[in-house]
């Protein structure tokens, strides 16, 4: 388990840069995070780790009494070496998502205002396939406000892109849909995703669900596969992080940003 460790603080020198000091700190607190699992459960890899036992470490610091700020780090720590490890895809379930929004050292989200959409955005290239995605699903999100659920569940067809702006089929509780009107700036975020970004990342050979090309997923992973409830969390947590916002950017925050001052 400690190599993993090991390859994750090599990531952080090698990919973000990160100081002496910094290393050492999330070596030592997720050493003391390996010692407390080896006493409290029956984990012997990365991928036995449960929820439950990121909650009993949350609960063993909080016993210690230590400062509300050094019980926000170490868990910090401990969230970041998981959503590294999914990112990496050495694990396919963070078991920390859920943790890091109900902890009492975290508090529930306010909503996001508009300039931190708009920073979310300008902090993202548009290079890559996947960050073309990224920055449409910021727009998509702060625009329309659609629930995690919906957004993952959105196909290709469901999108259609005019000068005007264009329309979204959004499908709610039981099945119900309703054709949204998306503005000019949302449709803007948009487009070069789906003109560009999505055909990149759609796996070749995959065959569509019901042998229509444009039943595909709207949004992708980098498989070529749908994007998952988790891993949007997962994205909009990495651009708050590379944003440097020092705040959670969780879909909930983000919904219907761009209507916010």
């Amino acid at each position: 388990m400690r190599e993993a460790i090991d390859e994750f603080l090599d990531w952080l020198v090698e990919k973000k840069n990160s100081t002496d000091n910094t290393i050492m700190a999330y070596r030592n607190d997720l050493s003391q995070f390996v010692s407390f699992l080896a006493a409290n459960s029956t984990a012997k890899k990365w991928a036995d780790v449960k929820e439950d036992d990121v909650l009993a470490y949350l609960r063993e610091l909080e016993s210690r009494e230590y400062a509300p700020a050094t019980v926000a780090r170490k868990m910090a720590a401990v969230r970041s070496f998981f959503h590294h490890l999914v990112l990496t895809g050495t694990l396919s379930d963070d078991p920390t998502l859920q943790v890091g929004t109900a902890a009492p050292v975290r508090p529930s989200p306010a909503q996001l205002p508009q300039s931190v959409a708009q920073q979310l955005l300008d902090s993202v290239s548009q290079q890559t396939p996947l960050e073309l995605r990224d920055r449409a699903l910021v727009a998509l999100v702060a625009g329309v406000g659609l629930k995690t659920s919906q957004v993952v569940a959105l196909n290709r067809d469901d999108l259609e892109l005019s000068p005007a702006g264009g329309t979204l089929r959004v499908r709610g509780r039981r099945g119900r849909e309703q054709v949204m009107t998306l503005l000019p700036a949302v449709a803007a975020g948009l487009q070069p995703y789906v003109e560009e970004g999505w055909p990149r990342l759609v796996t070749e050979g995959q065959p569509p669900a019901n042998g229509d090309v444009d039943q595909r997923p709207l949004f992708l992973n980098a498989r070529g596969k749908r994007l998952s409830r988790q891993g949007l969390w997962l994205v909009l947590k990495e651009m708050g992080e590379e944003a440097g916002l020092g705040r959670e950017v969780s879909p909930r925050a983000l919904r219907g940003a761009w209507g916010n001052s």
